[in-house]
């Protein structure tokens, strides 16, 4: 089904930016121990490159790429 190999496609994913569990525990401190945290952190390459994206790029190339890269079809 779409949804077996969108979660394989994910899987994939998830595995190229793999960091060891230290580097995520020391995001998720620095959120607990800030003042005044930030509503996200960008913990991966992926992520820091993603979250500046957002802000300048429309929802709908976003819903675009995500379906590409999770190999769902065209319309759901």
């Amino acid at each position: 089904s779409s949804y077996a190999g969108a979660e394989r496609a994910m899987d994939a994913d998830f595995q190229k930016g793999k960091l060891p569990p230290e580097a995520v525990a020391r995001v998720v401190l620095d959120a607990i121990e800030a003042r005044r945290p930030r509503t996200r952190y960008a913990v991966t390459s992926m992520a820091k490159l993603l979250i500046p994206l957002r802000r300048i790029l429309p929802d709908r190339f976003f819903d675009f790429a995500f379906r590409r890269s999770l190999k769902l079809p065209h319309r759901m």
